[in-house]
Formats: structure tokens, C-alpha cells, sequence
């Protein structure tokens, strides 16, 4: 039985961007010098780190939650 993950909303908004600049995971790994498979874990929801996030954010313009969330 699989667990449904519960994407933070910064995690919705970052693929909505991706979408809208037609990029993909793996352009915005390439761009922040990061892996695939890495980028796809936080956009997921698998793995949080926040300084991560904040760049993955602010590379596409989306906010960041300062308080966790």
C-alpha cells in the first residue's frame, strides 16, 4: 500500500512554473547544478531542505514559506 505524499504549496507552484516556461526537471537541475533525480525528490515532497528550496524557488520567481510548511 503506498502513502499519498502531501505536496507543500511551493511544490505545486514551482511545477506550475516549470509548466508555464515549458522547462523541465531536468533543465532546472541542469541550471542550478543539481541532479534529476535530486530536484524531482523535493519537488515531490520526498525530501525537504530548505536552502534548496529557496533557490529551486527563487530561480522561478515563486515564493518560499519563511515558517515551515
Amino acid at each position: 500500500m503506498s502513502t499519498k505524499i502531501i505536496r507543500p504549496q511551493w511544490c505545486k507552484d514551482c511545477r506550475k512554473e516549470l509548466i508555464q516556461r515549458d522547462m523541465s526537471i531536468s533543465d532546472l537541475a541542469k541550471s542550478l547544478g543539481f541532479t534529476r533525480a535530486y530536484v524531482t525528490q523535493m519537488l515531490n515532497g520526498r525530501v525537504n531542505f530548505p536552502e534548496t528550496a529557496r533557490r529551486i524557488c527563487e530561480y522561478l520567481g515563486v515564493e518560499y514559506p519563511d515558517a515551515a510548511g
